[in-house]
């Protein structure tokens, strides 16, 4: 019995910690005991609830079945017995009824019933379209000619018949007298294309407007243009480009070839050619180019256009030199589009000590820069700059507001060509 009772122990300590099945060998995946059977159910420990409570430490999830009291299954939450299955509770109030459902198929078609009685007879439908014509029957025999009847009254005239052919040709009649000479003559010169004119009272001869059937000539048999006039024009009334008058004060301003003139004002910057900006703030030199605060102007030049530019800039500066035999060396010069300008925009300025310099002739310095250069159609942007070209001298203040003796001014003039 021993050895039976070690082996059943032995084989328990085994599938403990595996899955069990009881009535099958492959117990489901997510259970640690399955019992399967198709004639035997899962029996619970019964007992009193007394005895219930009398469980030593019973585990939280214990599960066991009341027989007094309220009987059920009940199961340990950790502190108390608590009804899992237990009886039935009273029933709930009816919930609100769900969406209907889709409809079912049609069934199938119930026998046929025995025929009814025969109604009373309806209304007569309408009358239906005429059938088509039968074939004609076998003519008749014919009857007996009736009497001549009276002469019906005249038809229409018929149409004209064809023409009949051209007779010979009588002979020629004898010539007649000449007439008159007419009131008027044309000058032996004329020529084609020349509009004529009256060159006295019964006279005609050339004008000076020669028409070629595309273009038109005053004073030219040669025109090139829809009117090319030869010589100098005057008239009292307005030119009207584009059926614009335009107004007092306007210029005509070419749009290109083959496009009609328009009037512009003399203040559009086209015509506008000057422009002068002045500094508004003073810099200290350092070893990087720096903007000169205010002297900076944009120009532009219209497309199918070039102009000559004329540049002029000047400023003041000061040395700030404070050692005597300080020198500071400032370079002056013109950009444009952020590119140095040469041939005449830079200048440099070689300046003492404020100390020694005791009549300060050479404390300070207003150098001036002039350019001419042609450019074509675009924006431009000038600007005047500084540099402290002698690293480790001394620096300068350059520029300066309304009312400072080194206020500097950049003037630029446009002439279109």
């Amino acid at each position: 019995m021993k050895p039976l009772f070690f082996s059943v122990l032995f084989l328990f300590s085994i599938t403990a910690n595996a899955q069990v099945g009881i009535g099958t060998a492959t117990a489901n995946s997510s259970a640690q005991l399955e019992v399967k059977s198709t004639t035997r159910g899962f029996l619970a420990p019964r007992m009193t609830q007394q005895e219930a409570a009398d469980i030593v430490n019973p585990a939280t999830g214990l599960l066991i079945y009341q027989t007094d009291g309220t009987p059920g299954f009940y199961y340990f939450d950790g502190a108390n017995w608590k009804s899992g299955l237990g009886s039935d509770g009273a029933t709930g109030t009816t919930g609100p009824m769900g969406p209907q459902g889709p409809a079912g198929s049609n069934g199938l078609d119930g026998a046929i019933g025995p025929m009814g009685p025969q109604g009373p007879a309806g209304l007569n439908g309408l009358e239906g379209a005429t059938g088509p014509m039968g074939p004609q029957g076998p003519a008749g025999l014919n009857g007996l000619d009736g009497a001549t009847g009276p002469m019906g009254p005249q038809g229409p005239s018929g149409l004209n018949g064809l023409d009949g052919a051209t007779g010979p040709m009588g002979p020629q009649g004898s010539v007649g007298e000449t007439g008159p000479a007419g009131p008027g003559t044309i000058c032996a010169s004329a020529n084609t294309n020349y509009v004529t004119k009256f060159t006295g009272p019964a006279a005609m001869c050339n004008s000076i407007i020669y028409d070629d059937g595309t273009n038109v000539g005053i004073s030219t048999a040669t025109p090139a243009q829809k009117l090319d006039v030869s010589g100098n024009v005057q008239f009292t009334g307005a030119l009207m480009p584009n059926t614009q008058p335009g107004s007092s004060g306007e210029v005509l301003t070419s749009s290109g070839p083959s496009i009609s003139p328009t009037w512009t004002s003399p203040n559009n910057s086209l015509f506008n050619n000057t422009y002068v900006v002045y500094s508004t703030g003073t810099v200290t030199t350092s070893t990087t180019w720096q903007v000169i605060p205010g002297l900076t102007q944009t120009i532009t030049i219209p497309t199918g256009k070039t102009a000559k530019i004329l540049v002029h800039a000047e400023v003041g500066l000061n040395t700030n030199c404070a050692t005597n035999g300080g020198i500071s060396g400032t370079d002056i010069a013109v950009y444009r589009n952020a590119a140095f300008l040469p041939n005449g925009g830079t200048k440099r300025v070689y300046l003492g000590d404020n100390l020694i310099d005791l009549d300060e002739n050479n404390v300070y310095g207003n150098p001036s820069m002039e350019v001419i250069e042609t450019l074509g159609a675009g924006t431009y942007i000038y600007d005047v700059r500084c540099w402290q070209q002698l690293t480790g001298s001394c620096n300068a203040s350059v520029g300066g507001a309304s009312g400072d003796f080194r206020q500097g001014m950049l003037r630029l003039t446009v002439i279109f060509q």
